[in-house]
């Protein structure tokens, strides 16, 4: 008899056997990893994702949004969502989804609940206003998008959110005083990272804040103090390839 000693995991039980012990567990189900060989692993994949459902806090969602194939992921994902109506999670992350099954698929998160959107996408999103009226949207308190930009003319849709990062089309005068007039002024605002920005009117933009600003690369951190608050200030340089970037950071200290 061999002495291995074998560890049965969640997602290889019944269904039945593994509801059991998932409403005797007082903690939130940890990350789950597995790998299906063979097989409709769409459809096994998918029977998993909808007994875990009731207990997650944290869902990633990653597609290969060039993969013919993609619609074939988010038809069950759908199928999915609609049998549960409603999934209660805090976090929620799409890597390489389309913004239009983005829009689709938020909308089956409890909008009390859901607190962090962060969306990976290699494509410029057209129209991104559409999310602006999801409850999911107006409610969440952290949002972070990499791999596009975010059009600027829409900046302010961003200050009702504790924290957020997103590289900007364009970041103007305008935009900066924005930042100080009004999301700075905010009781909720604590941090925003807004990058890739062209050099250009960096150091307009670093004396809104700072009106004595020279221009120096080594003098790039500096302490804002208005009423009774303060707030850290950063504008970094780094190098995309040979492309100089900007990274302008706002902390509320």
């Amino acid at each position: 008899m061999s002495d291995e000693h074998i560890e049965p995991k969640l997602l290889d039980m019944p269904v039945e056997i593994a509801e059991q012990i998932l409403e005797k567990l007082p903690f939130p189900v940890a990350k789950q990893d597995k790998r299906i060989e063979g097989g409709n692993f769409v459809k096994i994949a998918f029977k998993d994702l909808e007994l875990l459902l009731n207990r997650v806090y944290r869902l990633h969602f990653a597609i290969n949004a060039k993969n013919k194939t993609a619609h074939d992921f988010v038809t069950p994902l759908m199928e999915v969502l609609k049998a549960k109506k409603c999934v209660h999670a805090t976090e929620l992350t799409f890597w390489s989804f389309s913004f239009n099954d983005i829009i689709s698929i938020l909308q089956f998160f409890d909008d009390q609940v859901l607190k962090r959107i962060e969306i990976l996408c290699t494509e410029r999103i057209d129209h991104i206003e559409r999310i602006f009226d999801l409850p999911q949207w107006k409610n969440a308190s952290n949002f972070e998008l990499r791999g596009t930009v975010f059009n600027h003319e829409h900046i302010e849709q961003l200050f009702h959110f504790k924290e957020f990062q997103i590289a900007l089309d364009e970041f103007s005068i305008q935009d900066a005083r924005k930042l100080k007039d009004d999301l700075m002024e905010r009781s909720t605002f604590q941090k925003c990272t807004i990058s890739e920005f062209p050099n250009g009117n960096r150091i307009e933009i670093v004396r809104v804040f700072w009106p004595e600003y020279n221009g120096n690369y080594h003098h790039n951190n500096f302490i804002h103090s208005f009423d009774s608050s303060s707030f850290r200030i950063i504008c970094d340089h780094y190098f995309y390839g040979n492309t100089l970037k900007w990274e302008f950071t706002i902390e509320r200290l």
